[in-house]
């Protein structure tokens, strides 16, 4: 799709034929498909259509994925933390942004803000984890521009921003539910990975950052390598450079891992099926997804799921921004 959201063109999800229009002004009533900012340096929306969708993964999937990542560790009890499959209803008009944020929209909100956030880092390059004293999402320990996904950045940074832009902007900004991360993502699609094919390796490259070849040069030590190809970006790429799904939605998978808003449960037993957020009464651990640059395309599955604490800043993950649509 690329670029195309600016122009018009038409999208089939389903039976259902979404418009994708070009950027509404100000006030405009916003119908699937159409882009806009809520203020000029804010980030770009995109109006999610409403749908269902089987969240989660099944058995014949998990077997598929077991057999293909024996070489890495997988097994089927790792993947049943994404079970049971089950329907989820988005009946609710969505907003999301194309991009993850980027370095320079959160630059702009710790300068106008005061944010403070820490001088700790964790790194997970060249698949050790290490500690940095002195890394931020300022110094992350590689080089970006303020169009690279912002990382370093803790669960209480990224809902900080949305308050913050909320407060700017008016409206009520917030961080994507799991569920509406998933339905996001996916775009209508029911294979293991978005982009429609289901190997997942070759293919990667062009839809997502990933640890591939170009990676390998850079930490010839990772044995968690995707070997098959090379996109061009050993650590973080510029939001966009990828594909977009069939949403408008880029960098889904890969680049980044992403912060969303639910609390972490061992399984989907007993989730929410309206799209709402995942609470706990020990809420010690938050969801993350999608993968991300220093990540085996494996965790790029539509389906696949991490955690990590509240408070833990690493260079790995960052996030993206909802807001509900009156």
């Amino acid at each position: 799709m690329g670029n195309t959201m600016r122009g018009i063109s038409t999208l089939t999800l389903g039976f259902v034929a979404v418009a994708l229009t070009a950027c509404v002004p100000f006030g405009a009533e916003m119908n699937p498909g159409a882009t806009f900012r809520d203020c000029e340096n804010c980030p770009e929306m995109v109006v999610i259509p409403p749908g269902s969708f089987m969240m989660g993964t099944t058995d014949a999937e998990i077997a598929v994925e077991v057999e293909q990542s024996k070489r890495e560790g997988y097994s089927a009890s790792r993947m049943q933390r994404e079970q049971p499959a089950h329907q989820v209803n988005i009946d609710y008009k969505l907003a999301v942004s194309i991009h993850e944020v980027t370095r320079g929209e959160f630059a702009r909100f710790v300068q106008e803000s005061g944010h403070a956030t820490g001088d700790e880092c964790l790194s997970f390059a060249g698949g050790e984890k290490t500690l940095r004293k002195g890394g931020s999402w300022e110094k992350p320990g590689f080089s970006q521009s303020d169009l690279h996904p912002v990382v370093c950045v803790s669960w209480n940074d990224a809902k900080a921003y949305a308050l913050w832009l909320g407060g700017k902007t008016g409206e009520t900004y917030r961080l994507l539910t799991e569920a509406e991360w998933e339905y996001v993502t996916r775009a209508g699609s029911t294979t293991r990975y978005w982009w429609g094919l289901d190997s997942g390796l070759v293919e990667n490259c062009g839809n997502a950052n990933s640890s591939d070849l170009s990676y390998a040069l850079e930490y010839p030590l990772d044995t968690y390598v995707n070997r098959h190809c090379s996109d061009g970006h050993a650590h973080t790429a510029p939001v966009g450079h990828f594909a977009a799904n069939e949403f408008g939605i880029y960098d889904s998978s890969g680049n980044v891992w992403e912060w969303v808003e639910d609390c972490w449960v061992d399984s989907y037993q007993g989730a929410p099926v309206d799209g709402s957020e995942r609470k706990h009464e020990d809420c010690d651990t938050r969801v993350v997804r999608g993968g991300a640059w220093s990540g085996s395309p494996r965790y790029f599955r539509s389906a696949s799921r991490f955690r990590d604490k509240p408070t833990a800043r690493n260079d790995s993950t960052g996030f993206r921004l909802a807001r509900t649509i009156p």
